[in-house]
């Protein structure tokens, strides 16, 4: 995928309820003493994190009959 298109993905995506909120940015920030690429690898490992929860659950509300 080249970059443009990647941006595009990135700029259209809705997380819903699943985006990072502002004090765990600054904390992964000040983790990194603002350092881009490690700044840039924890917030993925975030987002890969809330996704996990995300999935996680969404099968508790398929089990339980709620989707």
């Amino acid at each position: 995928m080249n970059n443009d298109k990647l941006f595009e993905l990135i700029d259209s995506t809705d997380v819903g309820s699943y985006g990072i909120y502002y004090r765990d940015a600054v904390a992964i920030a000040k983790r990194n003493s603002f350092g881009t690429l490690e700044c840039i690898e924890d917030a993925f490992k975030y987002g890969f994190v809330k996704g996990q929860r995300a999935e996680k659950a969404k099968q508790a509300r398929k089990r339980r009959g709620t989707v």
